[in-house]
Order: C-alpha cells, then sequence, then structure tokens
C-alpha cells in the first residue's frame, strides 16, 4: 500500500470561455517533484466529458479518460464521480493508497445547493444558425452577441434559483427568457430572424447539476467501502480537512450542511466568486511545505492567493472588479445550527401574527427581507442572504421589549451562526453591508421580485423541489419560506 502525507483533489469544470485560462492555471501550479503530495484531479470538459490527471513522486502527467462516465450521475458503476474516488483517489492502479491529510479543491459554477455546468450553449447557437443556413449576414454577429446576453443573464437567474437535492438527478432546468429574447429580437430586426429564433426556442439546451447531497453521499460511500476492504483510517472518519469551492454561492447552510460529514471545514463565499479564482500555485506551494499546516492557518494562504490574483488582473480589459467575499466555515456543529434554525423557523410560523410593539411579526420579517437593504442586493437578493445578518437587522427592527421566547431563539440562532466562522474572513464589503460574510447563507427568496413571464414559472417549480427535498425532511425553514411567499401581505402592510 502506497503512502503520502497529503493528497490534494480537485474537480474542475471547463465552461467554454475565456473564465478557462484563470481555472486551467491549477495545472500549471503543480510540483509533481515533491515526494510526499499527490494530486488526483477530476476534468469535466465543456463537452461534459470526463478525464482523470493524476501527479505524483516525480512521475509524468497520467491522463485517464472516463469514457461513458457520467458526472450527473450517482450510480456507483457509470458514474464519473464514484469511479473517480473509488479508482483513483483511493486507489493507484488498483493498489490501495493511504494518506495523512485530504483536502479537495472544486472549480466551476455554483449553485448555493450544489455543481452546475451549463456546457454546450454556444455549440447549440452555432448549429442552429447553420441549420437554418444565415451564411455571412452582416447582422450575424450582433444577434450572437444578443443571444450570448440574453443566455448569460437566464444561467444567472438559473443558478440563483436552483433547488436543493432533488427527489432524482433527471430534472432538466431549461435556460429562461426564451419568449422575451424573441419578442425583443423580433422588435429589433422586423421578424428577419424568425427562423433562428423559431429554432432557438425549440433547442434550448439545458443546465445539469449535482446536488450537495449527492457529492456528499458519493464521497461517504467511496471511503467507507476504503475504510473496510482496506483499513484506511481518516481523523474522526470524516475523510476531508478542508473542502475549497471556487463556485458561487456555495457557502450556505444547505450545503455545509450536506458536507458535514465528509469535510471538517469549508471554505468558500456567500455571493458569486470572482472569475479569476485562486493562485493554486500558493496553495500548493504551503500545503507541500507544511502539509500538517493547520486549516485556520492555510486559511490565511488561501486569502493571501485570493489578493494576488485579484491584483494581477485588476487592470486587465475585462478585469473582474465586483466586490468579494471569502469564509472559512468549521462544520462541526452543523447539526446543531440546523436544529436551531428549525426551532426558530417554527416560532416564526407560528407567531407569525403575533403582535410585537403593535405590529405583527410578519410585518418585521417582510420590512426587513424586502423593503431593508437585504432588498437592495442586486439580483443576489432574489436567493440567498446571510442569515445572521438578517436576523441581525430583524432583532433591530423589533424594537423593545422582545417577547422572551422569540429574543432567546433569535440570539441562540445568530451566536450558533456566528461561531460557524473561523478566523476574520477576507471581504471588500463593509461591516454594515447586507453582503459581509458573517455566518453563511440561507436560501430566502424575496415576495417583491420583477421576473419575465418565463422564469416565475421555473422558480415556482423550482420551490415545490425545496419544499420536500432532504435539507428539509427535518427542518422547518422550508415551511416558513413557503408561508412566507404564499401568505396575505394585506393583514401586515
Amino acid at each position: 500500500m502506497a503512502f503520502f502525507d497529503l493528497t490534494i483533489v480537485a474537480i474542475v469544470q471547463f465552461v467554454g470561455n475565456e473564465v478557462d485560462n484563470f481555472t486551467g492555471q491549477i495545472f500549471e501550479s503543480i510540483n509533481s517533484s515533491v515526494q510526499n503530495t499527490r494530486y488526483v484531479f477530476l476534468c469535466l470538459d465543456k463537452d461534459n466529458t470526463c478525464k482523470v490527471k493524476i501527479y505524483q513522486k516525480g512521475q509524468t502527467e497520467r491522463e485517464i479518460p472516463l469514457q461513458g462516465k457520467d458526472f450527473y450521475t450517482t450510480d456507483r458503476e457509470t458514474g464519473a464521480l464514484p469511479v473517480f474516488f473509488r479508482e483513483y483517489v483511493l486507489k493507484d492502479n488498483g493498489v490501495p493508497v493511504q494518506s495523512g491529510r485530504y483536502f479537495m479543491i472544486t472549480i466551476g459554477h455554483g449553485a448555493g445547493f450544489g455543481i452546475m455546468t451549463t456546457a454546450l450553449r454556444q455549440n447549440r447557437f452555432m448549429e442552429i444558425a447553420h441549420n437554418v443556413k444565415m451564411g455571412n449576414d452582416p447582422d450575424l454577429s450582433h444577434l450572437f452577441q444578443q443571444l450570448e446576453i440574453k443566455m448569460g443573464e437566464d444561467i444567472n437567474q438559473a443558478l440563483l434559483f436552483a433547488a436543493n437535492n432533488f427527489k432524482t438527478n433527471n430534472f432538466k432546468i431549461k435556460p429562461v427568457g426564451a419568449h422575451n429574447f424573441k419578442m425583443s429580437v423580433n422588435k429589433m430586426y422586423n421578424g428577419k430572424f424568425n427562423a433562428l429564433i423559431e429554432n432557438y426556442t425549440v433547442e434550448q439546451p439545458v443546465i445539469n447539476y449535482l446536488t450537495s447531497f449527492q457529492l456528499a453521499d458519493i464521497i461517504a460511500t467511496e471511503f467507507r467501502e476504503a475504510q473496510e476492504k482496506y483499513q484506511l483510517r481518516y481523523t474522526d472518519n470524516i475523510p476531508f480537512d478542508l473542502i475549497i469551492q471556487v463556485n458561487c454561492y456555495m457557502q450556505s447552510i444547505e450545503n455545509g450542511y450536506a458536507l458535514r460529514n465528509v469535510t471538517k471545514y469549508l471554505c468558500s463565499t456567500e455571493v458569486g466568486f470572482p472569475t479569476y479564482g485562486l493562485s493554486y500555485k500558493q496553495l500548493f506551494e504551503k500545503l507541500t511545505e507544511n502539509p500538517g499546516i493547520a486549516v485556520e492557518a492555510f486559511f490565511k494562504t488561501v486569502v493571501n492567493s485570493l489578493i494576488r490574483q485579484k491584483t494581477l488582473q485588476q487592470n486587465a480589459p475585462n478585469a473582474d472588479n465586483g466586490n468579494v467575499a471569502l469564509s472559512l466555515n468549521s462544520l462541526k456543529d452543523y447539526q446543531l445550527v440546523y436544529d436551531e434554525v428549525s426551532a426558530l423557523a417554527e416560532q416564526f410560523i407560528s407567531g407569525i401574527n403575533a403582535e410585537i410593539n403593535q405590529k405583527k411579526l410578519g410585518y418585521y420579517i417582510y420590512d426587513v427581507r424586502d423593503n431593508g437593504p437585504f432588498a437592495g442586493m442586486g439580483s443576489d437578493a432574489y436567493a440567498f442572504l446571510d442569515l445572521s445578518n438578517f436576523l441581525t437587522d430583524l432583532t433591530k427592527g423589533l424594537g423593545t421589549p422582545i417577547p422572551y421566547p422569540l429574543q432567546g431563539n433569535l440570539q441562540k440562532v445568530i451566536v450558533a451562526s456566528d461561531s460557524t466562522v473561523v478566523g476574520k474572513p477576507f471581504t471588500t464589503y463593509q461591516d454594515d453591508s447586507p453582503n459581509y460574510p458573517r455566518s453563511f447563507g440561507i436560501f430566502f427568496p424575496r415576495r417583491n421580485r420583477i421576473l419575465g413571464t418565463d422564469t416565475e414559472p421555473m422558480l415556482q417549480d423550482l420551490l415545490d423541489y425545496y419544499y420536500d427535498n432532504k435539507f428539509a425532511v427535518n427542518q422547518n425553514w422550508d415551511d416558513f419560506v413557503k408561508l412566507y411567499l404564499t401568505m396575505d401581505m394585506g393583514d401586515y402592510v
């Protein structure tokens, strides 16, 4: 049996645009001459094919195509991820491999509830153009620009509204806005591109996803089997010391709760992750220098690597100079937090009509969620918000006195949520911003939203799934969200 001090696992998604240039830097950052570290990467290409890359002990890179394996299925024989963990992370050429520690990085699209992809989108556009024989029409390039812009908006909305842990993995999320797009293009070009528009409507590509619970179940199953078969050991029976997710919206309680039994710490963002990612070279150098480094200390290197990437690209023509929020959360108490959130949600439900300081509780919740700072967070306001920030603002809004049971539960959740954050987050948001990463994100859509005619029905479908998923099994938060979104506001405003 081979032994390494450290195995670095990466799940790398290529999306087919300029972001891939930053993603690809992870391969340039590997020093395979280091004897104590093993790198095992699963690459998901833009055509949804998968391959494994392995670097270890001075060997040249090994690349193994996973032909016929599907990234988005949990089936142990046909799923790329189960095969990846079983045959390549926990074995090498069929021989068991033991590591003293395991770290994992995921790179790609995120939706707060799982990993998603939008592959094949641009290829579909080109196929449609050839099918209708548009040729070298002078307006074609401009039309494609409109397509890209519109589809980009659709992707963002779909990512925000994706519901957690659907009953099956067969539900396909269609891009939205086809009707609105069709109307706007017809108006702009006087019906000139009707054939293209019709094909666009029919040929809408789908968005696939892998939920956090599915990823966690795959990891738990394969590591547990390796323990039983080969007597491999992991500290506290939790395989990963740290998972870093270079994916948007993944510092959520839904994601953390799903992963709590497969990683001790989760490093990610409650908002969008910058396109430039991290300096993987810095991360790998620190880990190979000191494979036993404490996760809390290593987080400082993660922050420095983000700052480095941000600085290097900030003057580029297409620089991503948006705000940043990165935090490290310990998942050891997420079951307690889950229970405390459920108890508070139950009190929200039972006391929604309770009078507090001359107004009903429902009024205060609505005022903070839909009228306060959380209503002005941009597109993110449709889905996730920082739970501690929201409850702190709600406590202030309620004024004094607050009935003891409610006040006690509010403080319990705030304290429990805040305590999950390890060290000081790195962020460009001000301390009083609703986006400051004080705890973690939680799914809480707004009542007041302006969505396209195709988008709103999709949101309703996804909410139906959210109300009946693995996170919601013993949780009252989903019931509170349902009540909030459907209650008659005439009684409160």
